[in-house]
């Protein structure tokens, strides 16, 4: 049973939760994320580091995620 986000983020991404990929520099493993590392130049702002701080995901990915660019 799942009971929190963050167990259920990881049972969709195959067991890889926002801590893990934060730790480890990069975004969530697919199909979530694009699993792709991550450096400084990737977080434009103090806003789209604290997103990927808290969601686990760059910010191509997390633009996708939250809808942002497409007709939907």
């Amino acid at each position: 049973v799942v009971t929190t986000i963050p167990e259920f983020l990881a049972r969709l991404s195959g067991g890889d939760t926002p801590q893990a990929a934060v730790d480890d520099a990069r975004c969530l493993l697919p199909p979530i994320g694009c699993g792709q590392p991550l450096t400084a130049n990737d977080h434009t702002d103090q806003e789209t580091a604290r997103e990927w701080h808290i969601s686990g995901l760059c910010p191509p990915c997390f633009s996708r995620a939250a809808g942002e660019g497409s007709d939907a």
